[in-house]
């Protein structure tokens, strides 16, 4: 939505008013591809595991919170989980 992309990737009134570029990015989509992998380790313990590759489109790309050439974002989580 047009509220979450200004959220993150857009600057707040105050960052303007400091010197920071005025950058909004209106409503934008950010597709992705990736893998999850979840393993039972006994009968309450679980391993779980997710890689995911996000593709930047060029709304996000300019923001001036994104270095410079950034096309994409990989994110990596490993967690286990106990169950009750």
């Amino acid at each position: 939505s047009e509220d979450n992309a200004n959220y993150y990737y857009g600057t707040l009134d105050e960052e303007v008013a400091r010197g920071v570029i005025d950058y909004k990015p209106g409503a934008v989509t950010i597709p992705h591809v990736g893998f999850s992998y979840f393993r039972p380790l006994g009968s309450k313990w679980s391993l779980m595991s997710t890689v995911r590759y996000s593709l930047l489109p060029d709304e996000i790309q300019d923001s001036p919170f994104i270095e410079p050439d950034t096309d994409g974002t990989v994110s990596v989580l490993i967690g286990i989980a106990r169950g009750f």
